[in-house]
């Protein structure tokens, strides 16, 4: 039986109405980051006005939703559902891989310095697999964790790449056995991303590097209703993101934030030094940049009339791209390709 028509309508009816300041509340769940169970609410609703709380920790900033289902019922949305309800898709589609081909080839251009012939690489949520592929055209080995069976099958199937079909905290991986962990957009879908970063830790050798990749809640590129979505259980700044690494053992080699404000890439060297410090006056400085945008705000800004053409482009540019080409394989190799002879001499 499917879950995701009830896994997410588990907000009491009392907090279906508007957030006219930042109440503090007891939570059910503490925050991942330094442990503290007060938090300010955010938000009483996701993008698509289903009740949804959303809540930050005054201490350290991190944003999360409390109450949520359990574990066992996230694990199983996600390893059934989260594609069908997210994608409408049971196995990637011919422009999103096409797409996800493209942002593999930014995150070449981001790590390559840090790969080399042979480099061991596990990626967590590996979805259709693209990145997987160019790694292994590029001549690492590469492996994948991705709970969706559609979408692991798939990768397996059309790339013959390596795919455990399994959550994180169940994948049978030897400790201190790779050279990259690479986690993008996968983290802020997880109950526990602390516990990931720490696994994360122990699956890497000593100084390994670690790439994360996540959703920036101080965006403001989107109108203010469509910040929060039920299926990312956590929220982060580039400060919350580097305190979390840096209490599971590593240190920040850079963080780049994309132009328009919307994703946070983060590099971390695992140096098994764990650091507790927090960021100071961070939850004041998220909360000022989410009170300050406003739907006024976000009307007078050029995001509501630019972003409708860019994914028009896209989407134009995407179907042309991948007119006559069938398979997956098919498609990125096309792209890969002509990102290489594109590519300055």
């Amino acid at each position: 039986m499917l879950v995701s028509a009830k896994l997410w309508q588990f907000v009491s009816k009392e907090n279906t109405r508007a957030v006219t300041s930042f109440a503090r509340i007891h939570c059910a769940i503490p925050c991942n980051l330094c442990g503290a169970r007060e938090a300010d609410v955010l938000a009483l609703r996701d993008r698509d006005a289903h009740p949804l709380q959303t809540v930050i920790c005054p201490a350290c900033g991190l944003v999360w939703t409390d109450p949520r289902p359990a574990s066992t019922q996230i694990d199983q949305y996600y390893r059934l559902e989260y594609r069908l309800d997210y994608k409408q898709a049971i196995e990637p589609r011919r422009v999103q891989i096409w797409r996800a081909g493209r942002g593999a080839l930014g995150r070449w251009a981001e790590l390559h310095g840090h790969l080399f012939p042979g480099a061991r690489v596990l990626d967590v949520g590996s979805g259709g697999g693209e990145w997987l592929y160019l790694l292994l055209k590029k001549g690492c080995h590469a492996v994948g964790i991705e709970p969706n069976e559609g979408y692991a099958l798939y990768s397996r199937r059309e790339y013959g790449i390596e795919v455990l079909i399994d959550s994180w905290r169940e994948a049978p991986l030897p400790a201190a056995s790779f050279d990259v962990v690479t986690i993008h957009h996968a983290l802020e879908h997880l109950d526990d991303p602390r516990a990931l970063l720490q696994q994360a830790a122990s699956w890497l050798r000593p100084g390994g590097v670690l790439a994360v990749e996540v959703p920036n809640v101080e965006a403001v590129c989107q109108a203010p209703n469509h910040r929060f979505h039920r299926a990312h259980l956590y929220s982060f700044n580039p400060l919350t993101l580097e305190a979390l690494a840096r209490r599971t053992g590593f240190a920040v080699i850079q963080t780049r934030v994309s132009g328009n404000r919307g994703i946070i890439s983060t590099l971390f060297r695992n140096h098994q030094a764990p650091n507790p410090a927090l960021p100071d006056a961070n939850s004041a400085r998220i909360k000022g940049i989410l009170c300050r945008h406003t739907t006024l705000y976000h009307c007078l800004s050029h995001h509501p009339y630019t972003r409708p053409l860019l994914r028009l482009a896209r989407a134009i540019g995407e179907r042309w791209a991948v007119r006559g080409r069938r398979s997956g394989k098919e498609i990125l190799d096309a792209c890969f390709a002509g990102a290489e002879k594109n590519r300055p001499a």
